[in-house]
């Protein structure tokens, strides 16, 4: 068995506002393969390294990248990722929108008249004492997403009750953000690509 924490890029640091996410990538990029330059325009991407090594470039940076790091990308920033030499560059990207849809959007129309849904950090636990001992492509994407949304909800209760520009608010925050991470590497440790996945999708 191997456990091991995931820590974010050396240069790309994870440091964001968005609160929604919006929608998961998964990509795989043979030698020599690499994404078209692409950018956000609504919010920022989150990009997790399952396995190989390649390149990164954001705006005017690049770095290498590798297994295991989670890479973060500001909003409206061209960016794109390369593998000139490993055999095979495998990852996931999160999109995410900064904001939630406004009250009078066709987008919040359909929660009008639904109560608001409360989470707590033990909805995160029971995800994860649910997962199996191994996960497929496609568990492992679809629960990374779902944590992402009740982290997304999670926040803006802390915000509400306690405030994000005081001591309280910024520790609740913070453990949260190491139990979800802390969820990631698990997910991350059990994704052997069991059975079928998520087709591979084309970048926009």
């Amino acid at each position: 068995m191997e456990i091991r924490k995931l820590s974010d890029h050396p240069q790309f640091g994870l440091v964001g506002n968005s609160r929604v996410i919006r929608q998961c990538w998964n990509f795989k990029l043979g030698k020599g393969e690499n994404t078209p330059s692409n950018l956000n325009t609504q919010g920022e991407d989150i990009h997790v390294i399952i396995a190989g090594t390649g390149r990164m470039t954001i705006g005017e940076r690049s770095s290498e990248i590798r297994e295991g790091e989670i890479i973060f990308v500001p909003p409206r920033i061209p960016h794109r990722i390369e593998n000139p030499e490993s055999p095979m560059l495998h990852g996931i990207t999160i999109e995410s929108d900064w904001e939630l849809p406004a009250l009078d959007s066709p987008g919040a129309a359909a929660g009008v008249g639904k109560p608001a849904v409360r989470e707590s950090s033990r909805t995160i636990d029971e995800i994860m004492e649910a997962l199996p001992e191994t996960v497929n492509e496609a568990e492992a994407i679809q629960t990374v997403v779902r944590l992402f949304d009740i982290g997304g909800r999670l926040s803006e209760q802390i915000e509400e009750a306690l405030g994000l520009d005081n001591e309280d608010g910024v520790h609740a925050l913070e453990r949260i953000e190491k139990k979800l991470m802390s969820a990631i590497v698990t997910i991350a440790d059990r994704y052997r690509g069991a059975g079928p996945g998520l087709p591979p999708r084309r970048w926009r």
